[in-house]
């Protein structure tokens, strides 16, 4: 059964790939999301689901949960494809003059008959204009994607120097004396939080969070300093998951270990988990967006929006709420110290202008 669920989001991929197909900061939200879900779940995934291994570490784990786990991690990726949809895709078109008045007249006509048929002629309407089409902006496209067939090769490029990259670092690490192989460890143990969502499926099924509030608040205030009367509070499941998989006490600072950022709303909000994760996702990207809007470089803006979703992609793991709140705080600053250099320089215009004339 696990199977199908990671079937079901490979197949979700493809089918919502058209609609993120457009070069921009939505495509760059659904790569994120779906980069995170393969890397961190649905890969290892593969090797769980089918080829457990067999060195211990999932004595606690039963098959049955991975397969539950798996559709849970499949329940959050269709949440967050709808909202990423909702927010990038339809948002933007019904926000627009024409979807607008489109949506009104049909409001109107519907309200107005009351008669299922009206909303069956606007859906034929709108796929009906989907397949007219203009063929000079179709001639156009296809001129477009002929230029920009040279750039697969450069990804075929690059996809090569990085398996030789990879190659490098297996072999390397198999000289330093290490057991298993690097590359197997990089995508398939290390990364394998399904395992870990798996572990809390099996063992601490019966748990409840006594307090959302610390899960919140943690990522963001975890770094700042106590003296400025910052609370470093580690959330109860925490403390409870660690305790349980690998027997560390965080409060004595023995180390720790991640169940997973799924695993993380599973056990505080149940099975509103992959809801509230999806709207994590969404709030995410929207300060993204809205704090790289500061930025008046366009170059400047991507590499921010960029750098920005690398910790998205990171926190699958952990959330990692403080790093951001530290390129926030940098771009806030940028954007407060350029203004006045800039009236400045305006300024000494005028006046170099008013002293000419």
């Amino acid at each position: 059964m696990g199977n199908i669920a990671l079937g079901a989001a490979c197949a979700l991929v493809f089918v919502l790939l058209p609609l993120f197909k457009g070069r921009g900061y939505r495509q760059l939200c659904f790569a994120t999301t779906n980069i995170g879900f393969a890397f961190w779940y649905w890969l290892p995934a593969v090797r769980m689901l089918n080829v457990p291994p067999t060195d211990g570490t999932t004595a606690d784990i039963t098959q049955n949960s991975l397969n539950v786990s798996a559709w849970i991690v499949l329940a959050a990726n269709i949440w967050a494809a709808l909202f990423l949809i909702t927010s990038h895709v339809v948002r933007a078109r019904l926000l627009s003059s024409s979807g607008a008045m489109a949506s009104l007249a049909l409001a109107v006509c519907f309200l107005g008959s009351g008669t299922r048929s009206i909303l069956l002629m606007g859906i034929f309407v709108v796929i009906a204009g989907h397949l007219v089409r203009d063929r000079s902006a179709d001639a156009a496209r296809a001129q477009r994607a002929r230029v920009s067939a040279l750039r697969y090769w450069y990804g075929v490029l690059a996809l090569i120097i990085l398996t030789t990259i990879g190659l490098a670092l297996s072999v390397r690490f198999e000289s330093a004396g290490s057991d298993s192989n690097f590359l197997i460890d990089a995508v398939l143990n290390n990364n394998d939080m399904l395992r870990e969502l798996a572990f809390t499926e099996s063992q601490l099924a019966d748990y409840s969070s006594p307090n959302v509030i610390d899960f919140v608040l943690t990522p963001l205030t975890f770094i700042l300093p106590s003296f400025l009367g910052f609370e470093k509070a580690i959330p109860d499941h925490l403390l409870y998951f660690n305790y349980s998989r690998a027997g560390i006490d965080l409060v004595l600072g023995q180390g720790n270990v991640f169940p997973g950022i799924i695993a993380d709303f599973h056990m505080v909000f149940g099975a509103l988990g992959p809801i509230l994760f999806s709207v994590f996702l969404i709030t995410f990207f929207y300060v993204a967006k809205l704090t790289s809007t500061l930025l008046p470089n366009p170059l400047t803006r991507l590499t921010f929006q960029i750098t920005f979703l690398s910790y998205l992609f990171i926190s699958f793991r952990n959330i990692q709420g403080a790093l951001l709140l530290v390129l926030i705080l940098g771009v806030v600053l940028i954007k407060l110290t350029a203004r006045p250099a800039q009236y400045r320089r305006s300024s000494k215009l005028i006046a170099k202008n008013a002293r000419m004339s």
